[in-house]
């Protein structure tokens, strides 16, 4: 089961201005502002304590992995400036893979670690040999939540169109975050009861071993689905001060919502609010991919289709608030 990230920053964030490029890019970076270095982003509210005990609700992202093949050698040097310059950063040589199983020789050689929650995975090779030898990079890049806690979401999508324009990249898992301060919103018993009578769809089995409920709110982790499906949900608590609601996609459904984060300006959804055109793309990505419906009344509830069963109540219900809560700017940015 996932153990909560327990890390957290006060830092300030700069967009860098003069980095090689044409997209710029949010960088984890101190307030030292030169004549020709960085200039301050938006303000970002970022104190702890006052989101833990804010009565809101938080949508965010928690989690990307990204990879690439043969990398030039100037692509490779201009993404770890991206990343990295400015900031303390470790070189490992032992073997890396986010996958334990991954064997060996799939592994990447080289690992960069820093200490915003940006790991990055590189192996060099030679793509032609001869005179004219030249080296190419494959690379995997994992942004951690330590690193997007740090990040307001409109700097996260910044991030992604950034590394979207800039290099061709496949997208391997993406979580979407929605946090509930009220700790009154996320309907976790109905969940249960519901999967429990079959009106469940998305997902097929339940893991509730870390899970407990007292005075009637959740405490610990509740999963529905495999991890192995290409999505995955766990609500948990996060300092027993929130909820969260967190949707882990992989394979071809991350790879669709980070094209549709990358590309959500070009949509118009929302043109008056590109925040709100956000915060909707991931609610729905989010709440959508898991589904709970009466099958009772249908001839033959094993072969029951969502389409023709209205949803039950309780699920509606919170869908609605959620997206009330965006409608209505409540929602955290």
């Amino acid at each position: 089961m996932l153990k909560p990230n327990n890390e957290n920053s006060n830092q300030q964030f700069l967009a860098a201005s003069d980095a090689p490029s044409n997209t710029p890019l949010f960088l984890h970076l101190p307030l030292t502002l030169t004549a020709n270095s960085f200039t301050p982003c938006l303000p970002l509210q970022t104190n702890s304590q006052l989101f833990l005990t804010s009565k809101t609700t938080f949508i965010h992202l928690d989690y990307l992995r990204l990879s690439s093949t043969g990398l030039t050698n100037k692509s490779f040097d201009l993404l770890w400036y991206s990343l990295f310059s400015g900031i303390v950063t470790k070189n490992l040589k032992n073997p890396w893979h986010p996958d334990p199983n991954m064997p060996r020789g799939k592994k990447y050689p080289n690992r960069i670690v820093s200490n915003t929650g940006i790991v990055l995975g590189y192996r060099k090779r030679a793509k032609n040999r001869g005179v004219n030898t030249r080296y190419v990079y494959d690379i995997m890049i994992d942004f951690t939540g330590a690193y997007f806690s740090d990040l307001s979401l409109l700097e996260q999508q910044e991030l992604i169109k950034y590394l979207n324009t800039n290099y061709q990249l496949k997208c391997h898992r993406l979580d979407v975050a929605i946090d509930d301060c009220s700790r009154s919103l996320i309907p976790v018993n109905s969940m249960i009861v519901a999967f429990l009578e079959g009106n469940n769809f998305g997902f097929e089995v339940i893991d509730d071993s870390y899970l407990d409920i007292v005075n009637n709110q959740l405490v610990g982790t509740l999963a529905l689905g495999s991890r192995k499906s290409q999505h995955y949900i766990r609500i948990y608590t996060k300092h027993r001060n929130f909820v969260r609601y967190e949707a882990e996609f992989k394979g071809g459904k991350a790879q669709k919502l980070f094209d549709k984060i990358a590309n959500l300006d070009a949509d118009k959804i929302d043109s008056s609010s590109p925040l709100k055109s956000l915060q909707k793309a991931l609610a729905e990505a989010a709440l959508n991919c898991i589904d709970f419906r009466d099958k009772s009344k249908n001839a033959s509830p094993k072969n029951a289709t969502k389409k023709r069963i209205k949803p039950l109540s309780f699920w509606q219900l919170y869908k609605d608030k959620i997206f009330s809560l965006i409608e209505n700017g409540t929602i955290r940015i």
